[in-house]
């Protein structure tokens, strides 16, 4: 599946066949945030095939976005992190090894999504409320670890202008 082909339908991902009514309102930026993070990081190879790695990508984003009930321009800030990120390391892509590729990606989202939230917002968000935002699939002291390994290849750079942001809203309403 290349980056530009539609993903399979969130209801293939769901257990009951159909996902919930909340999830569908996430769709959208789920999809735009899972092509932004493939762009940059999947090796094109593992984008050729037609079932890819990262299929499920947009559905675990949706339920982040969902469980977490944050404003849009948290993910948004979340990708300009990524971009910032793939600046820094160009040539990072994700490998597989010694984990799955979605799970990569599932990660690295998760991460530039925590980071994002806490330069935007005042609120602190406990441990707790990303290991579920992250569907439990990553356990709190793997969190923790993912957290600073990201803001170390970020070198803590993490401020976000507001240019860059409107710049990524005007994007995303394309």
């Amino acid at each position: 599946m290349s980056v530009g082909q539609t993903y399979p339908s969130f209801s293939s991902f769901h257990k009951s066949g159909a996902p919930p009514e909340q999830l569908r309102d996430y769709e959208p930026l789920a999809k735009t945030c899972s092509s932004f993070v493939l762009r940059l990081f999947a090796h094109p190879s593992a984008l050729d095939h037609n079932r890819s790695p990262y299929e499920a990508l947009p559905y675990f984003i949706a339920v982040a976005l969902s469980q977490s009930r944050l404003p849009d321009i948290n993910a948004l800030a979340a990708l300009t992190l990524l971009q910032r990120l793939k600046a820094r390391h160009p040539d990072r892509f994700f490998t597989g090894a010694p984990v799955p590729q979605c799970i990569e990606a599932e990660r690295l989202f998760l991460c530039s999504y925590i980071a994002a939230t806490k330069v935007l917002n005042d609120d602190r968000y406990g441990l707790q409320f990303w290991v579920r935002v992250g569907q439990n699939k990553f356990p709190l002291a793997e969190l923790v670890k993912m957290e600073k390994k990201f803001l170390a290849d970020l070198d803590w750079r993490t401020a976000i202008d507001d240019a860059t942001l409107a710049t990524y809203e005007m994007i995303l309403e394309r």
